[in-house]
């Protein structure tokens, strides 16, 4: 496994540098459609909260809800390449420093895996929940809610795994460079997924808004400079 990573691919790390700021653009792009073009369908944020309400909307807009999780599957299934990459260049040339990558590059994997997962319950059972609840089947709306539950907990553990990557990358551009911005931004990034990720899974607050919007931001950081390391 050590042979593996000390393999330096310039292509590899420049093609996943590029599905990283792909990656990046398609969340913000979720985020545009969820502000933009599902709010001017009737979707409201605090909706969510409703599961009544979101279950009447999705029924009469089953086509649109199921576009926001390809977003979100899409944004996952892009950056699959960019732990390895990652994990060819963001290392010094021990064995110690191999093993982390490894590691490292297997949590950020893992957290992608998922985001897909999670998308793929949310495109699968919603809009048969939200059918069933039109048409008064009994215990729809708890179907709904436990496979919600499911999805969001499943999203949250990855987004977690993730900020654990991005902080194993920071810690290694910080210890070659002190100065290096990205290094400190992705420490303060996984700190702030942390939080982030506890507060929503115990209900104390939701700030995954604000974090949907840093999480686009790094991956297209990530990305740029991946490519910048490609050269």
């Amino acid at each position: 496994m050590g042979s593996e990573h000390r393999k330096l691919n310039l292509h590899f790390v420049k093609m996943a540098g590029t599905f990283s700021v792909f990656s990046g653009i398609i969340a913000f792009a979720s985020i545009f459609y969820i502000l933009i073009v599902l709010k001017s369908m009737g979707l409201d944020l605090e909706m969510f909260e409703d599961t009544k309400a979101l279950l009447q909307w999705i029924n009469l807009n089953n086509f649109a809800y199921a576009i926001l999780w390809v977003h979100y599957a899409l944004m996952a299934v892009l950056m699959l390449p960019v732990p390895l990459a990652a994990s060819q260049i963001f290392k010094q040339h021990s064995s110690r420093s191999s093993s982390m990558a490894t590691a490292s590059y297997l949590v950020g994997l893992s957290g992608f895996y998922l985001l897909i997962i999670s998308s793929i319950v949310f495109f699968i059972i919603s809009p048969l929940t939200a059918r069933a609840f039109a048409h008064g089947t009994e215990n729809a709306i708890f179907i709904h809610e436990l496979f919600a539950a499911l999805g969001m907990q499943l999203r949250l553990f990855g987004e977690f795994m993730i900020g654990l990557w991005i902080a194993g990358i920071g810690i290694h551009l910080v210890r070659s460079n002190k100065i290096d911005s990205f290094g400190w931004y992705a420490i303060l990034f996984a700190i702030i997924t942390s939080i982030i990720v506890i507060g929503k899974s115990f209900n104390l607050f939701d700030w995954e808004p604000l974090f949907g919007v840093a999480l686009a931001s790094t991956y297209i950081w990530l990305g740029v400079v991946m490519r910048q390391k490609s050269k």
